[in-house]
């Protein structure tokens, strides 16, 4: 992947995270993300 990429594949499994280098993605947590929701987002990176 490249960043842009992994970016338009996570948007389209309802991940949001935006490419900061061609190689760089930034992932952040917010305080209403529960740890289930956590855990199903590192299952879809996981998938990959």
């Amino acid at each position: 992947f490249t960043g842009q990429s992994l970016v338009e594949t996570l948007r389209s499994k309802g991940i949001l995270c935006i490419a900061m280098t061609p190689e760089w993605v930034r992932l952040v947590t917010h305080l209403d993300l529960s740890e289930e929701m956590i855990q199903a987002t590192i299952r879809e990176i996981a998938a990959l």
